[in-house]
């Protein structure tokens, strides 16, 4: 699975952790040996795996296919062995009763937690996705949040410029979710660029854009630039 780094977040501050024992993990943890030292003599005449570009770009794709089914069986065993888990490749939290979500990575997501569980006590059916993991995409997983909700705010600290519209992970769901018969409404939201602050103030805001897309079937703008907004005139 490709690391995702949160910028300032996770290099420029502290937060308390639990480490676990050295045993334990070394126990978990099989020795590592880089394929480097693996390969035989012979291999360098194997075309399949020097000669044929495409086949060897394919073999790629199909190792990260494969370790979907890796990550949430090691997620699994780390949970059993530590106590803890971390959902696999998707978490969904407090979306028993939602009819929309917003979908966050990262450091944001505590934040957003502490807003949905706001807004739900304001009896208001918002819930929470985070993406544990963006490559390998969670293509399967997306398009089985399309069928339960009715609208899906994905909350991008990127931009891809140029594209057809759209942070990274706006663009990775809308293409898993194209397939759909009958597909959720799509809203991206540019947020903590740089490494600024992502506030409660504009989770609520996304939060609300995101259910009124649900409760009107209507999609104001497809993307919105929230740290550009004076959410004061706004909420």
């Amino acid at each position: 699975m490709a690391p995702c780094f949160d910028g300032y977040f996770v290099s420029a501050t502290a937060t308390p952790t639990t480490v676990p024992d050295q045993a334990k993990v070394d126990d978990f943890l099989p020795p590592y040996v880089h394929e480097m030292y693996n390969i035989r003599p012979k291999d360098f005449k194997r075309p399949s795996r020097f000669g044929n570009i495409a086949k060897g770009r394919y073999d790629v794709q199909m190792a990260h296919e494969r370790a979907k089914k890796v990550i949430e069986e090691v997620d699994a065993e780390y949970g059993k062995r530590f106590g803890r888990s971390y959902d696999g490749l998707v978490e969904e939290y407090a979306c028993d009763d939602a009819e929309a979500v917003l979908m966050t990575m990262g450091s944001m997501t505590g934040t957003a937690r502490d807003v949905v569980d706001e807004m739900q006590a304001a009896d208001k059916r918002i819930g929470l996705v985070k993406l544990r993991g963006f490559r390998p995409f969670p293509t399967e997983e997306a398009m089985e949040l399309g069928r339960k909700y009715h609208a899906i705010g994905v909350v991008d600290r990127n931009t891809s410029y140029g594209s057809a519209g759209g942070g990274i992970v706006a663009m990775e769901t809308a293409s898993a979710l194209y397939h759909l018969s009958d597909r959720p409404l799509l809203l991206n939201f540019f947020v903590g660029l740089g490494g600024s602050d992502v506030t409660m103030g504009q989770i609520e805001y996304m939060a609300e854009k995101t259910l009124e897309a649900a409760s009107t079937s209507k999609v104001d703008k497809k993307v919105e630039w929230v740290e550009l907004i004076d959410l004061g005139e706004v909420m």
